[in-house]
C-alpha cells in the first residue's frame, strides 16, 4: 500500500509552485532530506526533478493534493536537452538549472503567508526557472540570485538551498532593483499561463526561441551590430528583451525594417557590406553559435532580407548556404561580372534609371539594382559601341554622326550629357539595321552612269542637309541609289541629283529678286536700293528656295504700284519718243516738281499726276 503523510505534514502548495520544491518543503516538514525522503516514499527525486508524471502524480497523492494540482508548474524532460514547461517546449539552456534565483519579496511574503515550519514556507516559482524572465511580476522586482556553496545536486531542493539565505533576506531585497516587467516578460507569462492574446510571430517560435530571438534583435539594436555577448548584465538582457520583443512580435515586416536600421548605421562607405559584417553578432550567433533548426525562420527572414539588399550571387553564402540566385547587382558585382568599367557602367545606369540620383554619392559596393531587370541593358551595354567606334563602324564623319544621333536615326542605349558624345553607347545590331535601311535600295555603280554624287558632295550642290537626302533614302523617295566600289557604309552611297533637287527645294516666297526688280522698273542697283532703303518700294526678307540664303525680295504688287505713280526721265522719254535733254528741258519749264530729292535717289523721278500732257 502506497505511504501517505500525516495531515499535520502537509505543507500548503504555492501558486506556480515547482514539484520539486513542493517535494522539499514536504521532506523538511517531515525532518528528512528531499533524496531521503522520495526514497522513502519509492522513488528518486531526480525524477521529480525531471517531472515524470507518474512520479509527481504519486507524490500528489502522498501529501494529499487534488489530482493535477502539480501539473500547471510542471517542467518535463521529454528529450536529451528538451524540456516542457506548463506544455510549453523549451531548451535546457533556457532554465537556469545550474543556479538559483528568487524575488526576494515573494519569500518574504511566504513566510508571513503560511504557518508551517519557518524554512518550509519559502517556495520556488516554475517561471524563476526560465532564465528569460528577470523580473517578478508581483513585486515587479528584479530577480536576484543565491549562492549555494554545497553539492550542485542540492540545487534543485530549494528549501535546502533557501535554508542558507534567510537570514540575508533583507540585503536581497535591497539587491533588488525596482522595474516594470518587461514586454517580453508580460509575452513570456502569457503564453506560460496559456492567457489569452493578440498572435504574434513570435507564437511560431518556440518558447525560449522567441525569447532568445527577442533579446539578440533587442541588443544588436540598442548596443550595435558588433555587442559583445558575454559582458551584458542582467539589467541589459532585461532591456534588451524589453525592446527586442518590440521589434520581433510585428514579424517580418518589423525585423526586415530592423535589418535595415543596421545597415544604415553599418554606413555607405565600406565597402563589402555583407551579411555577415552588417549584422556581425546576430549573424554570428545565427550561423555558428545556434545550430538550433528552431532559428530558421529568423534566419529564413535575414537570408531573404539579404538576397533583396545585398549584392549576393553564386559564390557567397548565407548561414552555410550556397547562394544560387542573384537579386540584386551592385556596381562593383556588376562590373566584375560583365567586364564593363564601374565609372561607365555607374553613369549609364543612372541616365536610364536603374540607379536612383540620390544613390550618386555612394561607393561602388553600396549602390545597389536589381540583377534581373537589369541584366539584358548591362549584356546589350557591354556589346555596345562608343560614339567613336559607332561613327567608324558606320563610316559616317563628323558632324554627320551627331546630326543621325539627334535626329533620332541611330539611337544609343543611353546617354549621360547630349552634349558629350563620348557617352553615348550603341549596340551594333541597331548599327546593321540603319545601314541596311540606307543600302536596302542601292546597286553597284555601273561605268557607264553619270550625274550621281556622294552624300556629302550632293549636299553642296542640293544645297541641303546631309540628313535629308539620308531621310530621302531611308523614306525610299529616291528611286537611283547606287553603291560606290571600294567604299563602305554612309560615305560608299552615290544619288542621283536631278531626283534630290526637287524634293530638297524649297516652297517659293513668291517675291521678285532684286536683280529682275532693277530690270522690271528700269533702274540701275544704286537707284534700286535708294528706292529700298527710303521705302519707297516696299520689300522684305524671306528664304531662297534653291540655296536657303536669306534674300530680299519686292512683291509683284508693289512695283506695279511704284510703275503706276513714279516715271524715270528715261522711261519717260522712251514712252514719249521725245529726248530726254529736250523732255527734260520741257518739264523744267513746265515748272513740273521732281517726285524725290535727285541726291538721294540718284535719279530723275517724276509723279505721273504731275505731268502735262506730252
Amino acid at each position: 500500500m502506497m505511504p501517505s503523510l500525516h495531515a499535520k505534514l502537509i505543507a500548503p502548495l504555492g501558486e506556480s509552485e515547482l514539484p520539486a520544491s513542493y517535494c522539499g518543503r514536504l521532506a523538511h516538514i517531515c525532518g528528512r532530506d528531499a533524496r531521503d525522503f522520495c526514497l522513502d516514499m519509492g522513488f528518486k527525486f531526480q525524477d521529480i526533478v525531471d517531472g515524470i508524471p507518474s512520479v509527481v502524480q504519486r507524490l500528489e497523492e502522498i501529501s494529499g493534493l487534488a489530482a493535477g494540482a502539480l501539473q500547471t508548474a510542471l517542467i518535463v524532460r521529454v528529450g536529451p536537452r528538451l524540456y516542457e514547461l506548463n506544455g510549453e517546449p523549451v531548451n535546457r539552456t533556457a532554465l537556469t538549472r545550474s543556479k538559483v534565483r528568487v524575488c526576494p519579496f515573494c519569500i518574504r511574503d511566504d513566510r508571513r503567508r503560511f504557518s508551517c515550519t519557518d524554512l518550509a514556507r519559502p517556495y520556488q516559482r516554475s517561471w524563476w526557472l526560465l532564465g528569460h524572465i528577470r523580473t517578478c511580476h508581483v513585486h515587479e522586482r528584479a530577480l536576484v540570485e543565491i549562492i549555494d556553496g554545497e553539492n550542485p545536486h542540492s540545487l534543485h531542493d530549494f528549501t535546502r538551498v533557501i535554508r542558507s539565505q534567510i537570514g540575508q533576506l533583507d540585503g536581497l531585497m535591497d539587491q533588488s532593483v525596482s522595474r516594470p516587467l518587461s514586454k517580453l516578460e508580460a509575452y513570456l507569462h502569457n503564453r506560460i499561463n496559456q492567457a489569452e492574446r493578440d498572435a504574434t510571430w513570435l507564437d511560431t517560435l518556440r518558447l525560449d526561441v522567441a525569447a532568445r530571438v527577442c533579446e539578440m534583435i533587442g541588443a544588436s539594436d540598442i548596443l550595435g551590430a558588433k555587442f559583445r555577448v558575454l559582458k551584458l548584465s542582467e539589467a541589459q538582457w532585461y532591456e534588451s528583451g524589453g525592446r527586442g520583443y518590440e521589434i520581433a512580435a510585428t514579424g517580418e515586416v518589423g525585423i526586415r525594417k530592423f535589418l535595415s536600421d543596421l545597415q544604415m548605421r553599418f554606413g555607405f562607405d565600406k565597402k563589402a557590406a555583407g551579411p555577415k559584417s552588417v549584422f556581425f553578432r546576430l549573424y554570428e550567433w545565427l550561423a555558428h553559435q545556434s545550430k538550433d533548426e528552431a532559428y530558421d525562420p529568423l534566419r529564413d527572414i535575414i537570408t531573404r532580407h539579404s538576397m533583396e539588399t545585398m549584392p549576393l550571387g553564386p559564390g557567397d553564402e548565407i548561414f552555410g548556404n550556397p547562394v544560387q540566385e542573384r537579386k540584386m547587382h551592385s556596381i562593383r558585382s556588376a562590373s566584375l561580372q560583365y567586364g564593363c568599367h564601374p565609372k561607365r557602367l555607374r553613369k549609364i545606369l543612372i541616365a536610364n534609371g536603374f540607379v536612383a540620383d540620390a544613390d550618386a554619392s555612394l561607393v561602388d559596393d553600396q549602390v545597389l539594382f536589381e540583377a534581373a531587370t537589369s541584366e539584358p541593358f548591362i549584356k546589350q551595354l557591354v556589346e555596345s559601341v562608343s560614339m567613336k567606334d559607332a561613327a567608324a563602324y558606320l563610316n559616317v564623319p563628323r558632324p554627320v554622326d551627331r546630326a543621325l544621333v539627334e535626329n533620332g536615326i541611330i539611337k544609343p542605349i543611353a546617354g549621360t550629357d547630349a552634349a558629350v558624345l563620348t557617352q553615348y553607347a550603341f549596340v551594333k545590331a541597331d548599327l546593321d539595321e540603319f545601314l541596311e535601311r540606307l543600302l536596302r535600295d542601292a546597286t553597284d555603280l555601273q561605268s557607264d552612269e553619270e550625274g550621281l554624287f556622294p552624300l556629302l558632295a550632293a549636299k553642296k550642290r542640293a544645297c541641303c542637309t546631309t540628313l535629308e537626302i539620308i531621310q530621302l533614302i531611308l523614306d525610299r523617295k529616291l528611286t537611283r541609289v547606287r553603291k560606290l566600289p571600294g567604299e563602305r557604309g554612309f560615305m560608299s552611297v552615290l544619288v542621283d541629283m536631278d531626283e534630290v533637287l526637287p524634293l530638297v527645294r524649297k516652297s517659293e516666297h513668291g517675291g521678285v529678286s532684286l536683280r529682275q526688280t532693277e530690270k522690271l522698273l528700269g533702274v540701275s542697283t544704286g537707284v534700286l536700293m535708294a528706292l529700298l532703303e527710303n521705302n519707297v518700294v516696299p520689300s522684305r526678307t524671306d528664304t531662297n528656295p534653291i540655296n536657303r540664303c536669306p534674300q530680299t525680295v519686292v512683291d509683284q504688287e508693289h512695283i506695279e504700284i511704284f510703275k503706276a505713280t513714279y516715271v524715270s526721265l528715261i522711261k519717260l522719254a522712251q514712252e514719249t519718243g521725245v529726248h530726254f535733254n529736250v523732255l527734260k528741258k520741257q518739264l523744267e519749264s513746265a515748272n513740273v516738281p521732281l517726285a524725290f530729292d535727285r541726291e538721294r535717289i540718284g535719279g530723275t523721278f517724276y509723279h505721273r499726276a504731275t505731268l502735262p500732257p506730252i
